[in-house]
């Protein structure tokens, strides 16, 4: 039997563009409650919560995340009206946000009949920025916790995944994971042209368990897109829940997939592994376009909601479970 006193934590980021402030909260809870990680997994802007996470002293890791938000924050909007988000989430979708992406030419004019072609609406040079002002990837890559990032090739649909035990990563695998198709222009690693990975695995369980737990292990699986809902019944709420279901059910068949494949060769080694899922809601507060909402009450929710999520998740773990995989599900906050 493994042994069972110090189980190893793990940490699996989805992707969600704004919506990953409520990763902030939550990595908060953990570090307060001082529970190292050994392995982290993210996708898009989980990547990146990661990189700011990993990239520096730990115990200067929310610091990093913090100063990520306050410059992706959008100051112009004032109060909590829900018109005034939907259109600070339009503004950002057009307009971009300054310390983050921005228009390019053509961009949006390559539409025109006229206009040469373009594959991308902007340009994400300021996001580059940010990320090497912020993270330090030689503590990322030399430091003790395995970091690994997942990227989709736009022309073979190949899942890629580039891992810190194997790979130097930099902030192109970064920049990689985060490259929204047609918003963000695809980077090419190694010859092979990427994208965000949100349409193939946004919740990466499948790369952070490539190489299976060796001893007993807890995973906490940070996900920001809720797998239930009230009926949609505007244009506004049926854009935000057929976003929601792509990425739930897309999340709800990796996990079963994992347990499928994993549950059996670990009961085996008699090595208890415990993946809890939780995550952000928003419910009926969030607007449609709310992966583009960066308004100040609108990531000050999210980082709360992560905060309470993971402080909850916390609470509710029991003891080991038996040898095998075991997923459990803690209700979406919101």
């Amino acid at each position: 039997m493994a042994e069972r006193s110090s189980p190893d934590h793990w940490a699996c980021l989805a992707g969600g563009n704004a919506l990953g402030a409520f990763h902030l909260g939550a990595i908060q809870t953990l570090v307060e409650a001082d529970i190292p990680v050994s392995r982290v997994a993210g996708a898009s802007i989980g990547a990146v919560t990661a990189a700011l996470w990993l990239g520096g002293p730990p115990e200067t890791a929310a610091e990093r995340i913090e100063a990520f938000w306050d410059r992706a924050q959008d100051n112009s909007v004032l109060g909590t009206l829900r018109g005034m988000r939907q259109m600070a989430a339009l503004r950002a979708l057009l307009g971009g946000q300054p310390l983050l992406f921005r228009p390019t030419l053509p961009g949006l004019w390559a539409a025109h009949p006229l206009a040469p072609d373009d594959d991308h609406l902007h340009s994400t040079v300021p996001m580059r920025r940010t990320l090497l002002d912020l993270i330090d990837f030689d503590h990322l890559n030399d430091g003790p916790v395995r970091l690994i990032v997942n990227a989709l090739d736009q022309q073979t649909a190949e899942d890629v995944v580039f891992d810190s035990a194997h790979t130097r990563l930099t902030v192109d695998h970064l920049m990689a994971s985060a490259a929204l198709p047609l918003l963000f222009p695809p980077v090419e690693i190694d010859g092979r042209l990427l994208v965000a990975p949100g349409l193939s695995a946004n919740l990466p369980v499948a790369a952070l368990f490539r190489d299976r737990p060796e001893r007993e292990t807890i995973c906490w699986a940070l996900d920001l897109w809720p797998p239930q809902a009230r009926r949609a019944t505007s244009p506004d709420t049926l854009v935000r829940r057929g976003q929601d279901l792509m990425f739930a059910a897309q999340t709800r068949h990796a996990l079963e997939r994992l347990t499928l494949e994993a549950a059996p060769p670990l009961k085996d080694a008699g090595i208890p592994v415990a993946i809890h899922h939780l995550g952000y809601d928003g419910g009926d507060w969030e607007v449609g376009a709310k992966a583009f909402d960066y308004s100040p009450a609108a990531l000050a929710r999210r980082i709360h909601a992560g905060e309470e999520a993971m402080r909850q998740a916390l609470a509710a773990a029991g003891p080991a479970p038996e040898p095998g995989l075991q997923v459990t599900r803690h209700d979406f906050r919101s």
